[in-house]
């Protein structure tokens, strides 16, 4: 058997699946609903745990479980742009609004992600280089922007802060 840190990858992506459902959630201020996704949430973790250890295996990279998790997140995203801009006012500056750069960044992320997971076993199976060269740049673009985007919300928190000080 080969020895692959796999495992540990499926690990985190419960454990980010388990804390990005919770900050998406706290975003949004009907406690209804933040309670909904906490239960809503427990089906795509039961579902990953079945596909780590039935479907592909404790140690191998479970994509089915990445490309569900992504899923979830990417609409739970959405739930908060369309609850953000229900709630805005006209004096809301996005671009300077930690927790809309946060999701932002977010969303980015898990989209090339998902994609990348999803596309996996094409390019494990066809060896299609080419592609394999273009999906592996998607997720790190991606990344390097969530990191800025994240960098630049703390920023603007800290900015935010003193201001109102």
């Amino acid at each position: 058997m080969e020895k692959s840190n796999a495992w540990c990858n499926n690990l985190e992506g419960l454990l980010e699946l388990a804390l990005f459902t919770w900050f998406l959630a706290s975003l949004v201020k009907n406690e209804r609903y933040r309670k909904s996704v906490y239960k809503f949430a427990a089906i795509p973790i039961l579902l990953s745990l079945v596909d780590i250890v039935y479907i592909q295996g404790f140690f191998k990279r479970a994509t089915i479980a990445i490309v569900l998790q992504g899923i979830f997140l990417v609409v739970l995203i959405c739930i908060y742009y369309r609850s953000l801009f229900e709630e805005a006012d006209e004096r809301l500056a996005l671009l300077k609004h930690p927790p809309f750069l946060a999701a932002t960044g977010l969303l980015f992320f898990f989209l090339s992600n998902t994609l990348f997971y999803a596309c996996f076993s094409y390019m494990i199976y066809k060896n299609n280089y080419h592609f394999y060269i273009v999906a592996t740049s998607i997720p790190g673009i991606s990344n390097l922007l969530l990191n800025g985007l994240l960098a630049y919300a703390f920023l603007c928190s800290y900015n935010n802060k003193r201001i109102a000080e």
